[in-house]
């Protein structure tokens, strides 16, 4: 897919860069074409970074806050009970 939209984009003119999403990951291939030198640079945002960039900006989440307890053993007193 990066190496066809690189071809594709030699046929446009004006284009400053290029950009590829997807919900899984890149392969060496598409990174390395992405990153060709002395060309139209792609940027290329796998699942992680979308999923991120969407949390960042919170687009299509819902963010809920959660309180947390925990224990402070050092001001508990315990007793022991005798028989």
């Amino acid at each position: 897919v990066v190496s066809q939209f690189r071809g594709d984009m030699l046929a446009m003119e004006d284009i400053d860069q290029g950009m590829v999403l997807t919900t899984a990951g890149f392969t060496k291939g598409a990174l390395d074409v992405a990153r060709l030198p002395n060309t139209v640079p792609i940027i290329l945002v796998d699942g992680e970074r979308l999923a991120d960039l969407l949390i960042e900006h919170r687009i299509g989440v819902r963010v809920e806050q959660v309180s947390v307890v925990s224990f402070d053993s050092d001001s508990l007193v315990i007793e022991e009970m005798s028989d």
